[in-house]
């Protein structure tokens, strides 16, 4: 089973598939998929 809590300094941080960084979606993968989709669909909603 894998561990989904990280520890730093003595806070706790979960992991996560994803994250957001200066408006675009890191995915650690290293794939695109999801930030483009995400972009997409801002700009239907704009």
């Amino acid at each position: 089973m894998e561990d989904k809590i990280v520890k730093f300094e003595g806070y706790e941080i979960h992991k996560s598939e994803w994250f957001r960084y200066l408006g675009s979606i890191i995915h650690k993968e290293c794939v695109i998929d999801v930030d483009i989709k995400h972009r997409i669909q801002a700009g239907w909603l704009k």
